[in-house]
């Protein structure tokens, strides 16, 4: 079997509590190490992340640490600028990105690479969420659910978004669109990549299965993160809020259609929970998980309102925190 070799981008800040789970799962990667690259960085972090991970990297081959230094006066900040610093020192034929807080599967580097065929530039793969409390299940059913969206439009050629969690780019797609250096600072970086290899004629794939499935841990900070994507999606692509705003507006119209005739909302109402469970019953079946089905009355309830207070949320602060920064 031929043996491409890969970089793992691993960018973070202040993730001593997840990043031993990660960096477990690493461990685990069925890939030949000396075809593996691991590039872990350590973003001004003030806790122990930097320190966790210069141990890993004394523990095994193959593992480069860049500590970043809080820089005001740099062209790329955040994220943005971690990810392009580990990219550049980068040596892999394909570039993996995934997040400190990510437990990856095994066959996460033979399966995303299935992923890829002469022309293709990027592969996304599946993050869930394991169903260790209600609201780390409602969000995980949310998630795949919209990627089971993603992976439809895909197959019929129509691109949705990256997933900096959990994909990968060829190297020379990376390089043909200048990489970050060149296409510049987003808040939703994952998408601006993802959207920028496609607009240079690179192929892209979003895969469902087993092997590419990891998983994440519920936001410690809820509706930042979902203001921080909702920002985004505003900025570079509103029309992939339209979900999300059909979703937010739900709850008033069911109502409002109620005062007309209360049998109107309970008939779409239960359209909806029919068209939630043929997606659980779809992710369910390509990446071979069950037992969220029986979740589905509450999540009818959960997504609507979700939703609903992410966008009021959204209207009514006045800047995007995240991960201590301002944007």
């Amino acid at each position: 079997m031929n043996y491409p070799k890969i970089s793992i981008l691993v960018p973070a800040r202040n993730e001593e509590d997840n990043l031993p789970v990660l960096l477990q799962s690493l461990e685990k990667l069925d890939w030949p190490e000396e075809k593996t690259e691991i590039l872990l960085g350590n973003d001004a972090s003030d806790d122990r992340t930097g320190a966790l991970m210069d141990a890993f990297a004394r523990q095994r081959t193959g593992v480069k640490v860049i500590h970043l230094r809080e820089e005001n006066d740099q062209p790329l900040t955040g994220k943005t600028r971690v990810l392009d610093e580990l990219a550049r020192q980068a040596t892999g034929e394909y570039l993996f990105f995934t997040d400190a807080d990510i437990a990856l599967p095994a066959r996460w580097i033979a399966g995303m690479l299935a992923g890829f065929s002469p022309g293709t530039g990027v592969v996304v793969g599946a993050t869930g969420f394991r169903r260790d409390s209600w609201g780390a299940t409602l969000q995980g059913i949310e998630w795949l659910m919209a990627l089971s969206i993603f992976k439809i439009a895909a197959d019929k050629g129509l691109p949705s978004t990256g997933l900096g969690n959990n994909m990968a780019v060829s190297r020379e797609a990376y390089d043909a669109v200048g990489g970050y250096r060149t296409i510049g600072f987003s808040i939703v970086e994952d998408y601006f990549l993802y959207k920028k290899i496609i607009e240079a004629g690179f192929g892209f794939r979003h895969l469902l299965t087993p092997e590419v499935l990891a998983f994440t841990v519920p936001p410690k900070r809820y509706f930042e993160q979902r203001r921080r994507w909702i920002m985004g999606a505003m900025e570079n692509a509103p029309a992939a809020m339209a979900g999300g705003v059909l979703q937010a507006l739900c709850i008033p119209v069911l109502l409002l259609l109620g005062l007309i005739h209360p049998v109107i909302p309970a008939l779409i109402s239960a359209l909806l929970v029919l068209i939630y469970a043929g997606f659980i019953l779809y992710f369910g079946k390509k990446l071979q998980i069950s037992g969220y089905l029986r979740y589905l009355p509450l999540f009818a309830l959960y997504i609507s309102g979700a939703w609903f207070l992410q966008f009021i949320y959204y209207l009514l602060s006045r800047e995007t925190v995240w991960k201590g920064r301002k944007y």
